[in-house]
């Protein structure tokens, strides 16, 4: 496996909550600098506004349009913009509520969603997939193959620290919060990124994409005239570094060979490669941030208050991943997930989140055998419950590929591990049958030989 950057895929978008020419267009002269088209999400009357200088950064840049509100008011909007696909709606707070009827008006996609999150700003999508997905009609922020819409993160994160440290705005491309941790990137020194891009490139090797959806809102950066710092409290200082950041991130994404994308064309690439399916993700990741960041938003992240500076690390190599059945996380050195996520129960908590699968598998069983150039690693699990389950066998793998296996799936992850993917159903099974499984264990097994 070999990685592909062409396989993470940039987009970039700017919100208007409200129309703010001047601010809109500082932001389009940053960001066409690196000739990177806008995906801008906007309000009708913001879009009434702008039109004429949105329609020729369409012609020049490939800018592109996202909806506040819409349903109804398409008909205006294509009148405004007609080469636009306008079949993405955003806003701060997605909610599963008219996806039928999102679907009948040609939605194809949803913005907003905030993987890990847990509270701040009110929202709460603790649960949420990283990157795009296939949206559950049935539960706000978790993937499902009864929808044919996608949802798009509101931006990229650090997944790592975020769930490390039970804070997801810290670690974010959100450049206003880089400014506020007080210690990561600025300017021209964007380490965090560079160091977070690089690891999503390691993992285009098992990954068919990876995205790179970097935001911000416009008042973010931007000193309206007659004040001393921007809507979102930074000063002119920061807002140059805060523009330099944004324009040097695009930079060393599309140098390293990124696929650039507005986020119509993202939604319309997730759907040609997954024909009606959820694209799997499994994401290695490792400690990258050392050091101190202040801490700014409820909740503050593990054994810090706010207002004070807290650790950002170590924390050990941790696995990530989804599909459409299960989140599953595992932390090395442990075999078992950490975290256990069942998709298939559709169900959410009354704060929003969602539930961790509480009573889980335990294994009775482990032992590896090997001869020559083969080598079998066997399992024994004993269960009471049925679930989408997984282990992760950590070691080197550099060399070696399936060769059979009573698992589901079986993936390398290049010289790290190995993640072990199958169903405990036990709806079919007799209790005898199940008790003798509790007594004996369930036994997996695969078989590797060298490439």
């Amino acid at each position: 496996m070999k990685k592909d950057p062409s396989k993470i895929i940039l987009t970039f978008t700017a919100t208007q909550w409200y129309c703010m020419p001047d601010a809109f267009m500082k932001m389009a002269q940053e960001i066409h600098k690196e000739n990177m088209p806008v995906t801008w999400q906007i309000n009708y009357e913001t879009a009434e506004t702008e039109c004429e200088q949105i329609n020729a950064f369409h012609e020049k840049y490939g800018d592109e349009i996202m909806m506040i509100g819409g349903g109804g008011e398409k008909e205006k909007w294509q009148k405004l913009f007609p080469w636009s696909k306008l079949n993405i709606v955003g806003g701060a707070r997605p909610s599963p509520e008219g996806a039928s009827s999102l679907e009948k008006s040609g939605i194809e996609g949803v913005w907003g969603y905030c993987d890990f999150q847990t509270g701040n700003d009110g929202i709460t999508h603790w649960g949420c997939p990283w990157g795009m997905f296939r949206l559950s009609k049935k539960v706000p922020f978790i993937p499902s193959t009864d929808s044919d819409i996608i949802g798009i993160p509101w931006t990229l994160r650090d997944i790592h620290k975020t769930y490390s440290l039970n804070q997801a705005i810290n670690f974010c491309t959100d450049p206003i919060e880089h400014i506020r941790t007080k210690t990561l990137d600025k300017g021209d020194n964007i380490s965090f990124f560079q160091n977070l891009f690089d690891e999503l490139l390691e993992n285009t090797a098992w990954n068919e994409r990876v995205y790179a959806c970097i935001h911000e809102e416009c008042d973010g950066p931007f000193i309206f005239s007659g004040k001393e710092t921007s809507n979102e409290g930074a000063t002119a200082e920061q807002s140059e570094l805060m523009y330099g950041m944004m324009r040097n991130w695009i930079r060393y994404a599309k140098r390293r060979g990124a696929t650039v994308m507005t986020l119509a064309e993202a939604v319309e690439d997730y759907k040609a490669v997954t024909k009606g399916g959820v694209l799997p993700s499994t994401l290695l990741t490792r400690d990258k941030h050392h050091g101190r960041i202040f801490q700014y938003v409820l909740p503050p992240s593990k054994g810090t208050d706010l207002g004070e500076f807290g650790d950002a690390g170590n924390f050990p190599d941790t696995i990530f991943h989804y599909d459409k059945d299960c989140m599953l996380i595992f932390r090395s050195p442990s075999m078992q997930p950490e975290t256990v996520l069942d998709y298939k129960t559709q169900t959410v908590t009354e704060k929003g989140g969602y539930p961790r699968q509480q009573e889980l598998p335990y294994i009775r069983g482990w032992e590896c055998n090997r001869t020559d150039d083969e080598k079998t690693f066997e399992y024994r699990l004993s269960s009471w419950v049925s679930i989408p389950y997984g282990l992760f066998e950590w070691g080197n793998f550099e060399g070696w590929k399936v060769k059979a296996t009573n698992f589901d799936e079986v993936k390398i992850i290049g010289n790290r591990g190995m993640l072990l993917r199958f169903e405990i159903n036990l709806k079919e099974k007799t209790a005898m049958e199940i008790n003798d499984e509790m007594a004996r264990g369930m036994k997996y097994f695969v078989t590797l030989e060298r490439e």
